[in-house]
């Protein structure tokens, strides 16, 4: 049975935000000049961020989370040959991101190694970027590399190429999520348009081709295909962007949108943002669509440094009645 949120969590959710606000305007204050990155005979830059959270939460207990603590290492080896490192050193350590970039023609590279897949503009976001401190149902449920707890990577080749206002990307994978090697020889497609119509739009559509991995020889394999279609509108303080998700697993298939707006209440400070997202993860059966509604504000220290808090509204089709969350998130970037 679903318990109410009580006295205590919201006691500790006013104590945690009060030390958030306290350490914020702390180092809001501190005037001191970045040191310069590190270097070595290669020149090199050292990156990383930080995400410490609190959660209220009907569906479980309310807990303290170190959520992210990512260090990234990128720099340059040879003329147009860039590589980059990700490691996420909370909970079990592993190796998110290990990529090396040719840059073979004027507008346009080749990327090989471990990635996120180019599929959806929400699953392409860094994290240390995101408007909201969880992603959209359909993104972390659906998108190629985050319906396989993969957190949106796979090892493969892209190509990358931009004219004008159009950029393409295409490209294979092994389709076994992080960290692993291909169980077979099938390889899956993605390929990713996008299209700045005009100085503030942007419009664009997602494709993958794929196909399970069988956990074992006598297994049967299926198709795994993804569609997705994109856009993103920004004017003055004010921005909206919108997603939506197709996909199909053997004879199954699931969608789900959402739909996100966010105002700059103070210019490069206070941001409002109200996200609708719906997902449906099986349109054959009545009663399975969720949908959650989200208020959130972010306050701004630095671009990298913030304090997000959202509060999430779910409603499940089928129980036909509201659950709440709380969640308060302080990033740290550099």
């Amino acid at each position: 049975m679903m318990t109410p949120i009580g006295r205590r969590s919201w006691a500790a959710f006013g104590l945690v935000l009060s030390f958030i606000l306290g350490a914020g305007f702390l180092f809001a204050e501190d005037k001191k000049e970045t040191p310069p990155p590190v270097t070595s005979g290669v020149p090199f830059k050292l990156t990383g961020y930080t995400h410490a959270r609190f959660v209220v939460d009907n569906f479980g207990p309310d807990t303290f989370q170190l959520y992210r603590a990512r260090l990234g290492l990128e720099g340059e080896v040879y003329k147009r040959i860039r590589y980059k490192f990700l490691f996420e050193a909370a909970r079990t350590p592993f190796l998110l991101d290990a990529m090396i970039d040719f840059s073979l023609v004027k507008n346009g590279f080749l990327r090989v190694g471990q990635f996120k897949v180019p599929f959806s503009q929400e699953n392409l976001l860094s994290a240390m970027f995101m408007d909201t401190i969880n992603f959209a149902q359909v993104v972390s449920k659906l998108v190629p590399g985050r319906d396989n707890g993969a957190n949106g990577r796979d090892i493969g080749i892209v190509a990358d190429t931009k004219l004008d206002n159009l950029e393409a990307v295409v490209g294979l994978f092994n389709g076994s999520g992080i960290n692993k090697s291909d169980a077979d020889e099938k390889k899956d497609f993605a390929g990713r348009l996008t299209w700045g119509a005009a100085k503030n739009l942007t419009v664009g559509g997602s494709v993958y081709l794929g196909h399970t991995i069988p956990a074992s020889a006598a297994a049967p394999v299926f198709k795994r295909n993804r569609f997705g279609l994109e856009t993103a509108f920004s004017y003055s303080d004010f921005m909206v962007k919108a997603e939506y998700v197709y996909g199909r697993d053997d004879l199954a298939s699931a969608s789900g949108w959402y739909l996100l707006g966010g105002w700059f209440a103070m210019p490069q400070k206070l941001q409002v943002i109200v996200r609708f997202d719906s997902f449906n993860k099986n349109l054959d059966l009545a009663g399975d669509r969720n949908d959650i509604v989200l208020l959130g504000a972010n306050w701004y220290f630095t671009p990298k440094v913030k304090l997000q808090l959202n509060c999430e509204l779910t409603r499940p089709e089928a129980a036909g009645m509201k659950f709440s969350a709380l969640l308060a998130q302080f990033q740290v970037g550099y």
